[in-house]
C-alpha cells in the first residue's frame, strides 16, 4: 500500500496569499506598462514663463553739452532697464559695450534738441527729465535691437541730471 499524501494546511496557506499578491504585482505592471489614454489625462494648463526682474545697465560715460550758446552746460548719467536674463542679458551687456560710443551720440543729439526746444533755464531739469525718456528709449532699442529681442531695454532712466549756468 502506498501511502498518502496529503496537502499541508500552510501550503494551501501559502497559495492563498501569493495568488492575490501576485494579480496586484501583474496589475500594477500592466499600468505602468501601458500609457495613460489621452482622454484619461487631465488638461494641461498652459503657464507663461515667470517674469524676469529688471536688469539694470549703466553707461559708462554721461553725456555731457551745451546749449543757450554754452551759457548752459548739462551733464547727465543714463541707465537702462531691461527685463533680460542668461544669456541674453550678456549679449545685451556685449552690445551695449559695444555700440556705446553711437548710443551716447544718438542720446546726445536727443538731449541737445530737447533742452534747445526750452526757452526758459528755470525748472529746465524737471522738463528734461519728463521730456527724455520716451526718444531715448526708442534710440537705444533702435541700436540694441535683434530678431530675438527686437525691444530689448523697457525704460531709460537719467540716473544724474546736472545743470550749471544760466
Amino acid at each position: 500500500m502506498k501511502p498518502r499524501l496529503s496537502p499541508s494546511p500552510r501550503l494551501f496557506g501559502l497559495l492563498g496569499a501569493i495568488l492575490p499578491l501576485a494579480g496586484f504585482v501583474i496589475a500594477l505592471a500592466m499600468t505602468l506598462v501601458h500609457p495613460v489614454p489621452d482622454w484619461a489625462r487631465p488638461p494641461a494648463e498652459e503657464t507663461a514663463p515667470p517674469p524676469v526682474d529688471p536688469t539694470y545697465l549703466e553707461l559708462d560715460r554721461p553725456l555731457r553739452f551745451g546749449v543757450m550758446g554754452g551759457r548752459i552746460q548739462i551733464s547727465m548719467s543714463l541707465g537702462f532697464a531691461a527685463r533680460v536674463a542668461g544669456l541674453d542679458l550678456l549679449d545685451l551687456g556685449t552690445r551695449v559695450q559695444q555700440r556705446q560710443d553711437a548710443i551716447l551720440a544718438r542720446l546726445t543729439d536727443a538731449a541737445i534738441e530737447a533742452a534747445a526746444r526750452e526757452r526758459d533755464s528755470r525748472d529746465l531739469a524737471s522738463r528734461l527729465r519728463a521730456a527724455l525718456p520716451g526718444p531715448m528709449r526708442q534710440i537705444v532699442n533702435e541700436a540694441l535691437a535683434t530678431e530675438t529681442l527686437p525691444e530689448p531695454v523697457e525704460e531709460v532712466l537719467i540716473l544724474d541730471l546736472s545743470i550749471q549756468g544760466g
